[in-house]
């Protein structure tokens, strides 16, 4: 959890992903912590803008319009699966204009915390004429989605009650098998994120 403290500030990042068509993001925070993506201007990209997963990374102050205009299924701003990548950060964002070339708004979203991402916070942000869903919370836990406006999608929150989870050894959403490598239950873990070291305790062990 110590601060990677890298950053993409004042930035024009533009007409990308055109030979690989999804998943060649402008600005990519895989795993790590404490880093930011700030002041950018960022259009014309097939899939995804920004995706991340990991902690405590600061999204903000992007303008972003003119993506997701060729998918189904993800979002302007993405985040990752997993109960451990808390205390990211998407405020204070402008994202406009992000319509599906392909049948009016197209099944995607302005901002996509998919598969029980957690403890994440959406403020402050504008969404304009941007996805069919503004905010998908697609399970997960402890997210705050608050004081934000949204103008022009089909629906502005969409929060389902799925708990995405897999017990199978090794399964990418065994997500009880992830935290207990990072020794969830002691510092830093605990002190960063108590939430989370009682996560395992309140659910009764769904299966995907």
């Amino acid at each position: 959890l110590t601060p990677g403290r890298n950053f993409v500030r004042n930035s024009h990042i533009h007409n990308f992903s055109r030979w690989k068509r999804t998943y060649s993001q402008a600005i990519r925070f895989h795993e790590g912590a404490g880093n930011e993506a700030t002041h950018n201007l960022i259009h014309g990209t097939p899939h995804i803008a920004i995706q991340y997963s990991g902690n405590d990374h600061l999204i903000r102050y992007n303008e972003i319009y003119n993506s997701c205009w060729e998918t189904g299924d993800a979002g302007v701003i993405m985040g990752d699966w997993g109960w451990d990548g808390r205390g990211n950060r998407i405020v204070d964002n402008y994202l406009h204009d992000n319509v599906s070339r392909y049948g009016g708004r197209g099944e995607f979203n302005a901002v996509y915390l998919d598969g029980s991402c957690a403890g994440d916070t959406i403020a402050g942000n504008v969404f304009y004429n941007s996805g069919t869903f503004g905010v998908m919370h697609n399970s997960g836990r402890e997210v705050v989605i608050q004081n934000n406006i949204f103008v022009g999608s089909r629906v502005g929150i969409h929060a389902t009650a799925n708990a995405w989870y897999d017990t199978t050894e090794g399964h990418p959403m065994n997500f009880l098998e992830r935290i207990k490598a990072f020794d969830f239950r002691n510092p830093p873990w605990s002190i960063a994120y108590p939430a989370l070291a009682r996560t395992p305790d309140d659910h009764h062990h769904p299966d995907f």
